[in-house]
């Protein structure tokens, strides 16, 4: 008995593992769209609503925020989402997958020639 417990523990332990799934990064530049979840799931990084972080170098009393707005597609549907860097909600769900950024670059003070503003964000995308 001992040992078909054993068993049975084993076997809903590496199902659980095998169905859980690694976040999924993808980098996507202002204005244009990426695909996650093999093509399921379309993202557009459609603006950088605000971006008040600490700039590279400076000495800051707060890191600051950033936050994006992102359209969701799937399918046929759509939702209009806004993620944080530094406050909440820092993680978003929609259409059963969470949302959080990575990165957002280049970083406030960065010395790259001719952007003003960030123009790339990274993405990790996982099933909710």
């Amino acid at each position: 008995m001992k040992k078909l417990l054993s068993l049975l523990v084993l076997a809903a332990t590496m199902s659980m593992t095998i169905l859980a799934k690694d976040p999924e990064t993808l980098n996507i530049r202002l204005g244009q769209s990426g695909l996650a979840d093999k093509g399921k799931l379309g993202i557009k990084f459609v603006s950088i609503v605000e971006d008040s972080r600490c700039p590279v170098g400076a000495a800051c009393v707060w890191a600051g925020n950033a936050k994006v707005r992102l359209v969701i597609s799937r399918g046929k549907s759509r939702k209009t989402i806004e993620v944080n860097t530094g406050i909440d909600p820092k993680v978003v769900s929609s259409f059963g997958y969470l949302f959080r950024i990575a990165e957002l670059t280049p970083r406030p003070g960065e010395n790259h020639r001719m952007v003003a503003q960030p123009n790339m964000v990274k993405l990790t995308i996982e099933k909710s």
